[in-house]
């Protein structure tokens, strides 16, 4: 029971993360970087039974189980592993798109026009 309350205080941290993450990242894609995260999360949610299923195969046995739970703790760390040193919470400078593209037109109709005089 004890080992159910960690997991599931450790699962609210990671998504009270998730959430703030994206919207720093792209505050003008954020509705677009949570469609990608769900996707993410429902890939997993599809693919966890099916890969839980091949594992165990009919024969619920304590060993199989085990085996289930170990590669879910692996893919879990490895994960959290690959964010703690590659995530940041820094605004992404494709995040400023339009503002960029509206500049360069602007800076590319002014050379138009002062080559043309």
């Amino acid at each position: 029971m004890m080992l159910l309350i960690i997991t599931v205080s450790a699962v609210g941290a990671d998504y009270s993360g998730t959430a703030p993450n994206v919207q720093d990242l792209c505050p003008n894609f954020s509705g677009t970087g949570f469609g990608i995260i769900n996707v993410a999360y429902t890939l997993a949610a599809i693919i966890s039974p099916l890969l839980s299923g091949a594992i165990l195969k009919g024969q619920q046995s304590l060993k199989s189980w085990g085996t289930v739970f170990q590669i879910a703790g692996v893919v879990y760390i490895l994960v959290t592993v690959i964010y703690i040193i590659m995530g940041s919470a820094e605004e992404q400078e494709w995040n400023n798109y339009d503002e960029k593209e509206q500049e360069r037109k602007r800076k590319s109709k002014t050379q138009a026009k002062e080559s043309a005089l």
